[in-house]
């Protein structure tokens, strides 16, 4: 029994050529999954719970106690 691990775009189509459709789907589709975190972490930061545990960590990491305003 062969098991695949991970994502093949081949598996996607039986023939050996994609449509160029699809292509763009499959690459349209990796670049939001991997970008939404970024764009997560950056509305986040408009929170002002977030924006202080953020700049508390920053400051913790530099040895500094950070006393908000």
């Amino acid at each position: 029994m062969i098991v695949k691990l991970g994502f093949n775009p081949n598996d996607f189509n039986s023939t050996e050529e994609q449509d160029s459709s699809q292509q763009v789907f499959i690459w349209l589709s990796g670049i939001m999954t991997f970008s939404t975190g970024v764009f997560l972490t950056i509305a986040r930061l408009y929170e002002p719970l977030f924006r202080m545990l953020f700049f508390q960590s920053v400051y913790q990491f530099w040895g500094e106690i950070y006393r908000p305003q």
